[in-house]
Order: C-alpha cells, then structure tokens, then sequence
C-alpha cells in the first residue's frame, strides 16, 4: 500500500505491486471488494476490468476505490474498520509457445489513393 485517504463520501487505496515469480503475474484490480460493519461485502468502484500483465522484475500501480455506502454513521469509512478481501485478485500463469499462422492480404493501390485524398 503506497496510499491510503478514508473519507466519509470516498476512500481510496493505491498500491503498488512488484511481480517476483517466473511466469507471468496477473492483476485484476475489479476483483477487490472490503467488507464492512453490516457483514456485506462492496465491489470497488473501479469498473475497468483489464487485468495488469507483468513479467519478473516487473511493477504496477492501481487504486481500489469506494464511494458513499448507505447506513448513516455506522457505515461511515472514515470511521469504521474496512476489512479488504482480495477475491484472486493476484495470479499467475505460465508462458506458452503457440504455433505461428499467417495471413495474405490484397491491396488495392488505386483505389486506396483514391479514398485517401
């Protein structure tokens, strides 16, 4: 964790990983959810679901975030604990060799000049 802001209407975590295996880490920052004084788990506001790829030595940064939840002072995140759950959000997987294919293309001179004018 690199940065930490827990306010009542948001709080947000920055972390920063570093992948050390010898394959290739995986990163899916949408998996994170916390868990919180009414027992439900929230997703993180982060909607992208791209995973990070990174290989040995590799490091990469993201933030979880959660917005205002509903429930007055007994939700409020500046104030109460936020049991963080990671859901598989780090894996890995091994690198694999596939067999190459290719393709022919056509090309059109004439009429690739004329649509480019």
């Amino acid at each position: 964790m690199s940065k930490l802001s827990k306010e009542t209407d948001k709080t947000a975590v920055k972390f920063k990983c570093v992948y050390t295996g010898d394959q290739i880490g995986i990163i899916y920052p949408s998996r994170i959810s916390v868990k919180m004084p009414d027992g439900n788990d929230y997703a993180t506001a982060q909607t992208n679901p791209k995973p990070i790829l990174l290989y040995k030595g590799e490091d990469a940064a993201f933030v979880a975030e959660w917005n205002r939840m509903q429930g007055g002072a007994s939700m409020d995140m500046q104030k109460v604990e936020m049991l963080l759950r990671w859901n598989d959000t780090f894996t890995e997987n091994a690198v694999l060799k596939t067999e190459g294919s290719s393709v022919d293309f056509t090309f059109n001179e004439a009429l690739s000049n004329e649509k480019g004018k």
